[in-house]
């Protein structure tokens, strides 16, 4: 980073005579070096005032994600969602600590802060010292950074420690989770092509209830087949299929736009009949006819 203190120095130092001669003609510098005073001070005012924004900028970046990793590591783990939520925020720490590891040409990880914090301290104190930028307490901000990456860096060893000791007994209960979801799916999928919303001849209203009825526990199905997933990637599983239950994700998507403009459809068609003949607009009812129809035409 330049030095901005010898500038105005320099500038000062400029000619040390206070007059030169050459031959007739008297030169005056005097005013010559109180110019490049005053403009080297601009000079480094501006200079000093983007360090300054810079800085910051750079400081808050860091600040915002480690107190966004302090609150996510600090939670309990207590379930598999826990343990995802636990080595998410490992990865995006050890990836963030790349990077300015990188930005810093450091090599390795827990060492970038001290080397950011030199480096943001060295200039908020050039700053400081050459009055270039009000006081707005940017400097006093580095100490504190370094003490929150400290207590993250302490967060991180922990959490890894802890996933480290309930690993084999997670595991245990995940493969116990899964075999009870397989028997779960199963019997969801039997009941569902046995009563589900798209047996033949069913009457429409009554399929729309059914189908509310199967969405409800399929999302609660989905959501576990989401978790125990993750969970048999994060110990390295076989990542169990389930094609029936992608096809029946696919089918209640499908009858819950058919059924949603089914029951649309009904509710429009029936307020026409509580609408006097004097207040009918017909270009209205025209209208929403014709979109029903492109509704249906998308859906189908």
């Amino acid at each position: 980073m330049p030095c901005l203190v010898p500038a105005e120095a320099g500038a000062a130092d400029f000619g040390a005579a206070a007059s030169y001669t050459v031959g007739s003609i008297l030169l005056d510098t005097e005013e010559l070096k109180l110019a490049l005073t005053q403009e080297c001070r601009v000079w480094k005012r501006a200079f000093g005032a983007a360090l300054n924004r810079r800085a910051s900028a750079d400081m808050n970046h860091v600040f915002s994600f480690v107190d966004g990793m302090t609150k996510r590591l600090q939670r309990p783990i207590t379930d598999l969602e826990d343990v995802r939520g636990a080595m998410a925020a490992l990865r995006e720490t050890l990836d963030f600590v790349k990077s300015l590891s990188f930005y810093f040409h450091r090599s390795g990880g827990g060492d970038w802060y001290r080397r950011h914090h030199r480096s943001s301290g060295r200039i908020f104190r050039s700053t400081q010292q050459t009055r270039a930028v009000l006081n707005d307490g940017n400097a006093e901000l580095v100490d504190g950074l370094t003490y929150a990456w400290k207590n993250l860096d302490a967060l991180v060893v922990q959490n890894q420690n802890t996933l480290l000791k309930i690993q084999p007994s997670m595991k245990a209960d995940l493969l116990s989770s899964v075999q009870s979801f397989q028997s779960n799916v199963q019997t969801f999928c039997s009941e569902y092509n046995d009563r589900g919303p798209g047996v033949e001849g069913l009457d429409p209203a009554d399929a729309s209830e059914r189908l509310q009825v199967f969405q409800t526990e399929f999302d609660q199905l989905w959501r576990k087949y989401i978790t125990y997933s993750g969970g048999e990637e994060l110990f390295g599983l076989v990542v169990n299929e389930y094609p029936d239950l992608q096809r029946i994700k696919r089918e209640l998507s499908l009858l819950a736009k058919l059924y949603s403009l089914y029951n649309a459809v009904i509710d429009n068609v029936s307020g026409y009949y509580d609408i006097l003949w004097a207040d009918l607009n017909i270009e209205k009812v025209n209208t929403e006819l014709q979109d029903f129809q492109n509704r249906g035409a998308i859906a189908t």
